[in-house]
């Protein structure tokens, strides 16, 4: 269950009482302070074994007064303007100001505590019949909560699936006085309080640890103040907090130099991915999320949530189409995204109807967006204010970065007359159309570069062959030259029956490498089923002729959302067994290229030559990659070949398929048709 989802349920459980609001004039904003953390007398702990009056500082795992100037280690998702004011007393305290979405804060950031109370004082700016929610053991979309309602009623609850509440009590607050809120969680103990008295408890064994923060409803203006998260033992009492040295978040540059081969990739299209997926995307190197997570799981994000606090060194994108939206889109993003488009940026028909692009999801029809207008500038500057500024991404992946031609003709499904770009009531050509939409698309690759954080990865989904159409006998790929890190190939090695074979296909993966900007990040993306372990093999090691990022999902033919990232045994070894292994310590295990991919056959005959001459020859023959720990090989042709390996290798002992990786020792090989394989270098 969503987070989103939840909290609805929360405030339709809430029995409603009514009263008469005390409105007080919101703070006013002022600079920011510089004074130093002042020690105050914290709340004890109401555990029954504590004998403490006063929660010592060694025990703090973190605190905020907000009196020390910048606010640190303290995320917001972005959606509420949160900031430091001043109180009639001089005092500084942390208020957010009024939104019609609902708005996060976590503090610190260890999203491994387990053992802890997590304190803070809360007052209303305003009354108002809606909730504010304390957060402990919080993983990114479940955790146990205690909720505060100023005119109704606060409780106790363990939220998750299925849905749990504990111990009702009604509560009348004002805007006149401070609410001290804590919630302790201890073992299987849950003890949620409001001014020391005890407002419900629970046993519960589901989660273990996790993230401190607050959740606020939409409309609720609060402040903080005083934020302290202090250690306890697992039966509640006070405890030493464990010394852990502060690790600071690795650079964009730091990660991406950490990932070895294979560099794996992640994709998942959909707006609320499962807590398991969002799990298991970890074990990727670079991940692409719908932009709705920054609304619906941003706690699996940025620097300090769970999915770089299990891999720090994973990259992560925000994704939105470039090229297309859907008018039926029900999300918090996408709402809001549709919400903003003017009318004259939309694609129209000849008759000026909004022109259908792409036919998905249940036979709905999104619709194109005219890149020659204003959009190409709207489209960076909204992503860069709703998105990269949260700090949860570090780039963008551009859905529809492709020539559009093919979404221009005729169909005989789709509604709607041909394409008229310039709305003079003509059809427009297939040129015309290319050169206005190419122009768009450049000047809004160049605006996402300039407005976004500097360093920012900037990605895009360029088709079928990777790449815009080129001439057979260009070598070079010009259009999009200096624009984009990487490109992604979508069906790597799908589309035979549409003229696009593996020399097409290569020729486009290499000649967009060699004109991105650095750092370079490839994308390659094969369909797969999970269980194709030879077309997994081809097209991996295809990929890895050059430095692509790869990943294997399901097709889309169906319309379906791209979701599966399955696991296979080529992706991580245990270089100690040879045996495949699901471990980040076991990724990479091929390490770093050593040579160019060349002619198994010659080696001062290489691929990168042929495939830029165009030359029918590459796909004619194998192929071979050296590694620091291994070697790749490649058959495209439609013949077996038989390579002499000039050392011993041995194969992957696979658990997947340990028919084909049965870990043997090698000198030669054969390789079927269109096939591919992975050895390891002897131990």
């Amino acid at each position: 269950m969503k987070t989103k989802m939840v909290v609805t349920v929360l405030l339709v459980a809430f029995l409603i009482v009514s009263c008469t609001p005390v409105v007080k004039s919101t703070p006013s904003e002022t600079a920011i302070p510089t004074g130093s953390l002042t020690p105050i007398p914290l709340t004890p702990t109401s555990t029954s074994n504590s004998s403490s009056t006063e929660i010592p500082q060694s025990s703090l795992l973190f605190q905020q007064d907000f009196e020390t100037g910048p606010v640190n280690n303290i995320y917001n998702d972005g959606i509420a303007n949160w900031s430091i004011v001043s109180d009639d007393t001089g005092n500084h305290t942390y208020c957010n100001s009024d939104s019609n979405e609902y708005s996060f804060l976590v503090f610190g950031r260890n999203n491994t505590w387990a053992n802890y109370a997590v304190e803070i004082k809360i007052k209303a700016q305003e009354l108002s019949d809606t909730n504010a929610v304390l957060l402990a053991r919080f993983n990114g979309n479940i955790g146990y909560y205690g909720t505060l309602n100023f005119k109704t009623h606060i409780s106790g609850l363990k939220l998750g699936d299925p849905f749990n509440a504990s111990g009702w009590k009604s509560f009348q607050g004002d805007t006149n006085s401070w609410q001290t809120w804590r919630l302790e969680v201890a073992g299987k103990s849950i003890s949620y309080y409001i001014n020391n008295q005890l407002i419900a408890s629970l046993k519960d064994s589901e989660l273990s640890d996790g993230m401190a923060g607050i959740y606020i409803f939409p409309h609720f203006k609060i402040c903080f103040d005083d934020i302290r998260v202090w250690a306890l033992t697992s039966d509640g009492q006070i405890a030493q907090a464990p010394s852990q040295p502060i690790y600071p978040p690795r650079s964009l540059m730091d990660r991406l130099a950490s990932h070895k081969f294979p560099k794996l990739f992640y994709q998942n299209q959909d707006n609320y991915p499962s807590t398991d997926a969002l799990t298991q995307s970890a074990y990727w190197d670079i991940l692409t999320f719908s932009n709705e997570l920054t609304r619906s799981d941003w706690g699996y994000l940025g620097p300090s949530g769970s999915i770089r606090s299990k891999n720090p060194n994973a990259v992560i994108l925000t994704v939105i189409s470039a090229q297309e939206f859907f008018p039926w889109d029900d999300t918090a993003s996408g709402k809001d995204f549709v919400s903003r488009l003017k009318p004259e940026w939309i694609m129209r028909d000849t008759s000026g109807n909004p022109f259908p692009s792409f036919c998905c999801y249940n036979s709905r029809w999104s619709i194109m967006m005219n890149l020659s207008t204003d959009v190409s500038t709207f489209i960076p500057d909204y992503m860069n204010e709703t998105e990269m500024k949260t700090g949860l991404f570090d780039g963008i992946f551009y859905d529809g970065t492709n020539e559009v031609w093919w979404q221009a003709q005729p169909a005989s499904n789709r509604p709607g007359g041909p394409i008229d770009i310039n709305n003079d009531g003509k059809a427009d050509t297939t040129a015309q159309l290319n050169t206005a939409m190419d122009t768009g698309l450049q000047k809004l690759l160049g605006e996402t570069r300039r407005v976004f954080p500097s360093g920012s990865l900037i990605t895009g989904n360029t088709g079928w062959d990777g790449s815009l159409l080129l001439d057979k006998n260009s070598k070079t790929d010009t259009i999009l030259a200096n624009l984009l890190n990487g490109r992604m190939i979508e069906g790597f090695l799908n589309w035979n029956a549409q003229g696009i074979d593996w020399l097409k296909s290569m020729r486009a993966y290499y000649l967009m490498q060699q004109v991105s900007v650095e750092p370079r990040i490839p994308l390659i993306m094969a369909y797969c089923t999970g269980k194709d372990y030879d077309h997994l093999r081809y097209t991996l090691a295809s990929s890895l002729m050059f430095d692509g990022y790869f990943t294997c999902t399901n097709s889309q033919e169906t319309g379906a959302a791209y979701t599966a990232n399955w696991w296979y045994d080529e992706y991580s070894i245990d270089l100690a067994t040879g045996k495949a292994v699901q471990s980040l310590n076991a990724k990479g295990y091929l390490g770093l290229p050593v040579t160019e991919a060349y002619n198994v056959n010659d080696q001062s005959e290489t691929l990168a030559t042929l495939l830029t001459n165009n030359d029918p020859k590459a796909e004619q023959l194998a192929w071979r990659r050296d590694f620091q720990n291994g070697i790749v090989l490649v058959n495209p042709s439609d013949s077996s070949r038989t390579i002499e390996l000039n050392g011993t290798y041995r194969k992957i002992l696979g658990i997947l398929d340990p028919k084909f990786n049965d870990g043997s020792q090698v000198t030669k090989i054969t390789l079927p048709p269109q096939s591919g394989i992975i050895l390891l270098t002897r131990p």
